[in-house]
């Protein structure tokens, strides 16, 4: 992360530390499912690590929760964020 340090009489200077992140892999076991729908949040990356692992899914936008059959879906995810970035799909569910 680098920071922006001012101080008087001194010119700005960045600086640095290293980043550190640990990842451990796990098994992962999923039920059967054909097809799943998605209503992507803002800045959402779900569905395509979803895909990654093996797991059909189809977006759904505003148009489809409001009229569409949901019915064909094994299972529908909402992202975390689906309720803001859009106004038309805020409309279609009551605030939590």
């Amino acid at each position: 992360m680098a920071r922006d340090h001012r101080l008087p009489a001194h010119s700005p200077r960045a600086l640095t530390r290293p980043s550190v992140a640990q990842i451990r892999a796990a098994r992962v076991a999923l039920p059967g499912l054909s097809h799943v729908g998605y209503v992507r949040g803002a800045a959402d990356r779900v569905p395509e690590a979803l895909l990654a692992i093996g797991v059909p899914v189809e977006l759904i936008g505003a148009d489809s929760l409001a009229r569409g059959d949901l019915s064909r879906y094994d299972a529908i995810v909402i992202g975390s964020r689906a309720y803001g970035p859009s106004p038309r799909s805020s409309q279609q569910w009551p605030a939590p």
